[in-house]
């Protein structure tokens, strides 16, 4: 018995010492802040530092006279979802897009605590430093969550919201239920196995996120992935991805009640294939929001700012255009007449092919 009982103490310790080595061998470090830039920053970029440790990344294009579209991308992603419309939309209008904390190379404070509603007065704040006035903002993915929160709660600074694949409505789509249930879902709700998984090389999973959100799937390159990669090691930035991947069910979500509330002229864009967001929440969006439009990409997923970029930045140009915000603005407090609402499809032809690799990110 003694034997038996000296061989198992032996088997658990070697499988102790296995899993132990192999935790090490897939544990990978923060990458430095001076490595990131160098490999990452994007010419022209700029700073606005907001105090307490917040340092957003953004870009700016078009002439700052102009009236201002505001762009701000989803989970796990950076400005560079962005450049296509930065593109396209830059000739007749000042566009700028920023890095969210924990996300790109935006420098985020130890205990910055992220949300929805928290990035909406991100947004806000950096509006005010930036001195953005009134503006135009656009929302793609958990953005979008962002976007319409931020319209609910700072109405006078919009002209219009434009939502892009946006996130917020519950969604209790089977594989959804599946994936929040996982065993690598419960393992990141408790702080032991958090703390074992959360270092560990994601670089395979984030590839796979990728190949679900778009639909061509030679856009994800390896160099996309590295990218994609390299960011979310920036220094504190794992810990803000995993509370949101942990903590989004506990946030306010979109309800007719809520989204009524608005009086924003509002543009919803959805990709017909989008597998992230069902094309039900573009269309719950449109149904409650007063003023909406819904435009509907045939055979796009959930990248319409790329895949779909010249038809979208058109929708988003006739969009602004017939805002007349070259003209005298209507006061922020009067309310939008409600229209009935209008759902346009567009077919697109399919993908020729990967573009510039610099202007493809989720």
């Amino acid at each position: 018995m003694k034997t038996l009982m000296r061989i198992i103490g032996w088997a658990l310790a070697v499988v102790a010492v296995v899993l132990v080595a192999g935790w090490f061998a897939l544990k990978r470090p923060d990458l430095p802040w001076a490595d990131l830039d160098a490999r990452y920053a994007i010419a022209g970029q700029k700073t606005a530092d907001l105090g307490g440790g917040l340092v957003i990344r953004y870009l700016e294009a078009g002439d700052p006279k102009a009236p201002t579209l505001l762009l701000v991308h989803g989970y796990t992603s950076s400005v560079d979802v962005w450049r296509p419309w930065m593109q396209r939309l830059s000739a007749q209008y000042h566009v700028v897009a920023l890095d969210l904390p924990g996300h790109g190379l935006t420098r985020a404070p130890d205990d910055f605590e992220a949300s929805p509603a928290a990035y909406a007065e991100v947004i806000e704040r950096f509006a005010a430093r930036t001195g953005l006035g009134r503006f135009v903002l656009a929302g793609h993915s958990m953005g979008g969550w962002a976007v319409w929160e931020y319209a609910l709660a700072h109405p006078e600074r919009l002209n219009g919201l434009i939502l892009v694949d946006a996130s917020g409505w519950p969604d209790n789509r089977p594989a959804v239920r599946q994936a929040n249930t996982s065993f690598l879902a419960r393992a990141l709700h408790n702080p032991l196995g958090r703390a074992i998984l959360e270092p560990l090389d994601a670089r395979n999973n984030l590839k796979n996120g990728l190949l679900a959100a778009y639909e061509d799937d030679r856009r994800v390159t390896d160099a996309v992935v590295d990218r994609h990669w390299a960011y979310n090691r920036a220094p504190g930035h794992r810990r803000i991805i995993t509370d949101l991947f942990v903590n989004w069910d506990a946030w306010p979500m979109a309800d007719a009640q809520r989204l009524s509330a608005l009086r924003t002229p509002t543009l919803v864009l959805q990709g017909e294939h989008d597998v992230l967001i069902p094309l039900s929440a573009a269309r719950q969006f449109d149904a409650v929001i007063p003023d909406s439009r819904l435009i509907i990409y045939q055979g796009q997923g959930h990248m319409v700012p790329e895949e779909a970029a010249d038809r979208s930045a058109a929708d988003v140009l006739a969009f602004v255009g017939a805002l007349k915000l070259d003209e005298a603005a209507p006061p922020a407090e009067a309310p939008a007449s409600p229209r009935p609402p209008v759902e346009e499809n567009h077919t697109l032809p399919p993908a020729s092919g990967p573009t510039d690799p610099s202007l493809i990110f989720q």
